[in-house]
């Protein structure tokens, strides 16, 4: 565009104008919509990482070991007076201890241990009487920290008679949950039958660990760091501030 201003012309320069493309309502709520997405997704990757630490210490696998050994009580009663008299064998019967163990066991999982032998001499006759006559097996942890004496007994049922002959019935109870070393375990033993040909029983069990943290850890108390906290403060707002964007929405 010229213009003549004077004696002189004058050019001046020529306006341009931009236009530019008006967000349409289905782009907005794209826009929206990944915002949104993108929040939730940190929020939970920061809730992950500020809980991993905790998750780990909770599902650390410990070392197990230990020893065994057994006595025998028998409970009598004479002219109104109870007597328990507890030895290391009893009419025939005796136990072979074994050092056993020394192996991890994850939480949750299983471990099948054989504690030692329960030997019967068929020499000569003998008569037990469950409500009478106990097993106590005894056993030692080395693993995952020295506990001595963790007792857990059995009913003996039966006659042997002079030939021989005859069954001896073995019964463990059931037994309660137990802590060694912070870890807390759950040990069910097998309840078994010695027939008229068997002189040597194995004493087996299942150990299952509950929880606990490793063997090596000295503070059994999980305590979230300073930056977990945060990062588990983040994701949580992040979740809050994005149902409250979508409270908005909806209205």
């Amino acid at each position: 565009m010229a213009e003549t201003v004077g004696a002189r012309r004058v050019t001046c320069p020529r306006q341009i104008a931009l236009s530019l493309p008006t967000p349409s309502i289905s782009t907005t709520m794209i826009t929206t919509r990944s915002i949104r997405r993108a929040f939730v997704a940190v929020g939970a990757l920061a809730v992950t990482l500020a809980l991993a630490p905790m998750a780990h210490a909770q599902g650390a696998a410990v070392t197990v070991a230990g020893t065994s050994s057994g006595t025998f009580s028998r409970t009598t009663t004479v002219k109104g007076t109870t007597t328990t008299t507890t030895s290391s064998t009893l009419d025939g019967l005796s136990f072979t201890g074994i050092n056993w163990g020394d192996f991890l066991v994850t939480p949750g999982a299983t471990q099948t241990i054989t504690f030692g032998s329960l030997n019967l001499d068929r020499s000569a006759s003998h008569q037990f009487d469950k409500n009478h006559d106990v097993f106590n097996l005894i056993l030692s942890f080395t693993q995952p920290a020295i506990d001595p004496n963790k007792v857990f007994t059995a009913s003996l049922h039966g006659t042997i008679n002079k030939a021989g002959n005859g069954n001896l019935d073995v019964a463990f109870a059931s037994t309660s949950p137990f802590t060694v070393g912070g870890a807390e375990f759950q040990l069910t033993l097998y309840s078994f039958v010695m027939d008229k040909n068997t002189t040597s029983t194995a004493v087996r069990g299942e150990l299952k660990l509950l929880s606990g943290p490793p063997i090596n850890q000295p503070d059994t108390t999980v305590t979230p760091e300073p930056i977990s906290m945060a990062l588990l403060g983040t994701g949580l707002a992040g979740i809050g501030a994005v149902r409250r964007r979508k409270k908005k929405l909806d209205a």
